[in-house]
């Protein structure tokens, strides 16, 4: 743990590389083992001009192998270990008894996400609205990045707002305070920037 570090974390996508029989142990090793995993090229990040023409000195790159379902940052080894003979079983078998250890059903760190939320919390990202309670990462799930951000004191209270949408049409403000949601108004905006509040969503 201390050289390597670990062999992977929760939502890592990892690969099983080969299965060895050695005895009564099934060995499976994942990510090509101790000294696989991430490779070199994974930190490799390539950058090129950006928009708005030559010489304006912006870039945009991004880094190979990042993602989110991305490879664990380390290999490893696990052994099944019977007492005696290894049972004759098809892999649905095996697959069962590596089921806490490993997820085989494909599902990403933002799925394993949703499962630890509320359940109310979660029935309205899943509907793509943004309620009172909750913080900036489910709102990004909700609604995802916004159009702009906007800070304000008053009375010594720091308030964001969070606006989705842009005139004309229907704009949405979401409030936030100490990184969690306190308001959240629907309206809509004319050409000119003006906007008219629409009544409120009664939940």
């Amino acid at each position: 743990m201390n050289k390597f570090g670990p062999a992977a974390r929760q939502g890592d996508l990892v690969q099983i590389t080969r299965v060895e029989v050695k005895g009564s142990r099934v060995v499976f090793e994942l990510n090509y083992g101790i000294k696989g995993g991430r490779k070199w090229w994974h930190r490799v990040q390539v950058s090129g001009g950006g928009g708005g023409g030559m010489g304006n000195g912006r870039q945009r790159g991004t880094t190979l192998g990042n993602g989110q379902q991305t490879h664990a940052p380390g290999g490893t080894e696990i052994a099944l270990l019977f007492e005696g003979e290894i049972p004759e079983q098809g892999s649905e078998e095996f697959l069962k008894l590596l089921r806490p250890v490993l997820d085989f059903d494909m599902r990403s760190a933002d799925e394993l996400y949703m499962e630890s939320i509320d359940p109310k919390f979660r029935a309205a990202i899943e509907q793509q609205e943004v309620i009172e309670g909750m913080d900036r990462d489910m709102t990004l799930l909700a609604m995802g990045k916004p159009d702009r951000k906007v800070r304000d004191f008053d009375e010594g209270i720091e308030t964001e707002d969070w606006i989705y949408g842009k005139p004309p049409g229907d704009v949405v403000f979401v409030t936030f305070e100490d990184g969690t949601v306190i308001g959240v108004k629907h309206a809509h905006a004319n050409l000119g920037g003006q906007v008219s509040q629409t009544k409120p969503i009664e939940r």
